[in-house]
């Protein structure tokens, strides 16, 4: 579908998950949350290279932008993530901290067994500071 939506503009896929949902719906499924394209999941990363990548040149790590299907990125920051993702995340929330503090902020940021989202992450160092 995507490949056709790069040849044809008759096409509208900020609806296919729309779509997608509606169908799995009237059959009685459900969609996985890291099936590509509509999955809930499918642009949710915390692996801090690929978090990296998206910020700087995100069309090197995605094939398509996540509002071409009705998404958006969903960053998560955990034990996978590296601290200069999370330094640059604060800093676009207007939350400066050295390397040295964002270093020391990771161990805390690592012991969570699930990843923080960036309001949860900022809602942390906060807290912290």
């Amino acid at each position: 579908f995507m490949a056709l939506h790069q040849r044809a503009d008759r096409y509208y896929p900020e609806r296919l998950t729309e779509l997608c949902s509606f169908v799995a719906k009237i059959a009685g499924i459900n969609i996985s949350p890291y099936h590509p394209i509509v999955g809930e999941n499918i642009f949710t990363c915390e692996t801090g290279l690929h978090q990296h990548g998206i910020i700087k040149k995100q069309e090197a790590y995605e094939p398509y932008r996540p509002d071409l299907v009705g998404k958006k990125h969903n960053l998560l920051f955990g034990r996978k993530t590296g601290w200069g993702a999370v330094k640059m995340e604060l800093e676009k929330t207007g939350i400066e901290l050295t390397n040295g503090q964002v270093r020391a902020f990771m161990e805390t940021v690592r012991k969570n067994k699930k990843g923080l989202s960036v309001r949860e992450l900022q809602q942390l160092v906060t807290g912290i500071n």
